[in-house]
């Protein structure tokens, strides 16, 4: 398994998705998400 300090460096600036929050406070985080989402759910270019 990789670790996140092969892709990322610290102090780096991501786009995520929160894929999901537990009753502990966890975090759940997904920049995948972000890349498969379909087209309808992007922000339309301005024109």
């Amino acid at each position: 398994m990789n670790a996140v300090g092969d892709f990322l460096k610290e102090g780096q600036i991501v786009k995520v998705k929160v894929v999901e929050a537990d009753e502990k406070g966890r975090v759940r985080l997904s920049m995948k998400a972000l890349i498969d989402a379909p087209a309808a759910t992007e922000t339309p270019a301005a024109e």
